[in-house]
């Protein structure tokens, strides 16, 4: 999440970030079988405490996982931790948000002092 100034600059907020197969529970995975939309809550945001300047809007970015601080998924449906490059296999990710799939980002607001 960033707060994107009337100018173009940005200011990083806070993150969240979930696999795919751990989207219904963190201790036993279920991996992806169906192109079918899915849904995914993010509830993890560690918002502190922060007023929004005037004319700022706020940005979700959605992306996959690619750093060197997290395990490498090849999407080869095993175990992530023992997967490989060889088990590398491709996969295609497609993001519904339209009136049939809603989104919805909900947002603390206070009052200001």
């Amino acid at each position: 999440m960033y707060e994107i100034g009337a100018d173009g600059s940005s200011i990083v907020l806070s993150s969240d970030l979930i696999r795919a197969r751990y989207r219904e529970n963190a201790r036993a995975p279920k991996p992806v079988r169906t192109k079918a939309p899915l849904r995914y809550d993010f509830e993890h945001f560690t918002f502190v405490s922060r007023q929004i300047r005037k004319d700022n809007r706020l940005r979700l970015v959605i992306t996959p996982i690619n750093s060197i601080y997290n395990e490498k998924n090849y999407n080869s449906g095993a175990v992530v931790a023992n997967e490989t490059l060889q088990d590398a296999r491709p996969v295609t990710v497609t993001l519904f948000h339209d009136h049939a799939h809603p989104s919805a980002l909900f947002v603390p607001v206070g009052q200001p002092p």
